[in-house]
């Protein structure tokens, strides 16, 4: 019951008026829970499989003026024939209906049932920034606050997967046509925390687990990260949200043409208006213009090597997405290649889209993205400059990647060589901020072997130090889920290595 809607809201399964698929798709009568047999509006009786229930809204008022209860529901208007006979039991309600009498339908009890409902949610934080998830299975808010006390809300958006033009618009604006993922339970959340240099790191994770409502077998966990940072930390952390995704085949048959990309609406202050980029780094931004050094961005971390993303485009909801003026308009930007501004105005209410390749997925087989949502206090010149690439670097080692960087000065050279020996046999400060930044050969411990690693890197052609997301591997998460961020360094990578430079 919704006691906060005037007049107040009562949702039931009902079998007979099917309020939600009546007025379907407008969401104040209700959800439709099931996608095939649809329409049924009318046919009682198909009520009986409960995998056809909806959630129907009805306004719901008291007293009653009839003794049998005190809820009743003043708008529903009962048809006798659709009721008569269906109770069980000894004492069915069949018999003659009186029609100059009038039908009050009445709440006499209820059984509360909710095994991982929609509206179930719970949020990631660290000590500048917050996300919590929405019944889409994306993010419903995301809260910085930069020193000037500006709050930005993140109003829709989500991870957006699918294989049709129907499941890949579903998830945002005031057009739903449907919605991608349902729920498979509760948010589990809980906290762990990692030694660094600086102190011990608090790390708060929430993990979601949902189902593809339209494609048998698909299923989608995702792992979102807050930190929080001791003093003498690298402070940029602070303001950085992490979510891992992971995609799996739980179905026997291959799974193929999957499209996906990860969809932001940053609102700052009113709307932000502005939208820029860094195609190289995989990052968008966006800001609005009265206060341009308040910014919140989207990275997408190159988890797996020389996967890039092949479209990101600063998208305008009004003229793109809002009112179902165009309902492939999602599908259309994730499909056409390149980076950019739809249309380039003044001022307007702009959303982020980062879309990569697509890809087939063959059963029981497992596909990961990474993505850090961040907040910058402090403008950026157009296309990024040094500080911006700083900040993301900073964040990125923080995260485990640039392993072998170990004083760290964005380089890996002969100094950290140094650096490692010092601390390993002359009682030399640790690697920065964690030990583990030392561990090269993913070996999970650092020692001389390290050593020899760097070496046979830097003056024998041998390989590049092995990156390891830090903290998702230290999370309580699921064993066939651990070690899908484990690739060859950043420092190998053409589009990354000079990121700290």
């Amino acid at each position: 019951m919704d006691i906060f809607n005037t007049p107040p809201r009562f949702a039931f399964s009902d079998p007979a008026l099917d309020n939600a698929e009546a007025m379907f798709p407008n969401p104040l009568f209700g959800k439709v829970c099931h996608a095939n047999p649809f329409p049924h509006v009318g046919n009682p009786m198909v009520h009986n499989n409960p995998a056809n229930t909806s959630h129907d809204f009805y306004d719901v008022a008291w007293p009653s003026a009839s003794p049998g209860g005190y809820l009743y529901l003043p708008a529903y208007l009962a048809n006798w024939p659709d009721f008569n006979g269906q109770n069980a039991g000894p004492f069915p309600n069949t018999g003659n209906y009186n029609g100059s009498f009038p039908v009050i339908v009445e709440v006499e009890q209820t059984i509360a049932v909710s095994p991982g409902a929609r509206e179930m949610s719970a949020t990631v934080h660290s000590s500048k920034a917050f996300e919590t998830e929405n019944n889409h299975g994306g993010i419903d808010a995301f809260a910085v606050d930069f020193g000037a006390g500006l709050q930005s809300a993140l109003n829709k958006g989500s991870l957006i997967v699918g294989t049709s033009q129907a499941d890949l618009n579903a998830d945002y604006g005031d057009y739903y046509p449907t919605m991608t993922f349902d729920p498979s339970g509760p948010p589990v959340c809980d906290s762990f925390f990692v030694a660094g240099k600086a102190g011990t790191y608090k790390i708060e994770q929430c993990t979601y687990r949902f189902a593809h409502r339209f494609i048998p077998g698909l299923t989608l966990t995702k792992y979102a990260f807050g930190f929080w940072v001791p003093a003498g930390g690298t402070q940029e952390c602070e303001q950085v949200i992490e979510d891992v995704y992971v995609i799996e085949n739980d179905g026997a048959t291959p799974i193929t043409g999957l499209e996906k990309a990860m969809f932001l609406d940053y609102n700052i202050g009113g709307n932000a208006d502005l939208v820029d980029y860094d195609q190289t780094h995989q990052s968008m931004w966006m800001y609005d213009s009265p206060a341009p050094d308040i910014v919140a961005g989207l990275t997408e971390v190159p988890a797996v090597k020389g996967v890039l993303p092949i479209t990101g485009w600063g998208i305008s909801n009004p003229d793109r997405i809002h009112d179902g003026q165009y309902v492939d308009s999602l599908k259309y930007w994730m499909e056409n290649l390149g980076w950019g501004v739809d249309l380039q105005m003044a001022a307007g209410d702009m959303s982020l889209l980062l879309a990569d390749p697509a890809f087939d997925l063959a059963p029981e087989r497992l596909h990961i993205n990474k993505y850090i949502k961040w907040g910058y206090n402090k403008a950026i010149a157009a296309g990024g400059d040094a500080d911006w690439r700083h900040f993301l670097y900073n964040v990125l080692h923080q995260l485990g990647y640039y392993r072998g960087d170990t004083n760290p000065d964005g380089k890996f050279d002969v100094a950290d060589i140094i650096y490692l020996v010092n601390f390993l046999f002359k009682g030399g400060p640790k690697p920065i901020e964690f030990v583990d930044q030392a561990d090269v050969n993913n070996d999970n411990s650092t020692n001389v072997g390290d050593v020899i690693y760097m070496v046979n890197n830097r003056f024998k052609g041998g390989p590049f130090p092995i990156d390891k997301e830090r903290f998702y591997e230290a999370a309580p998460i699921p064993t066939n889920h651990k070690g899908l961020t484990i690739r060859e360094s950043l420092f190998n990578d053409a589009a990354w290595k000079t990121l700290g430079q």
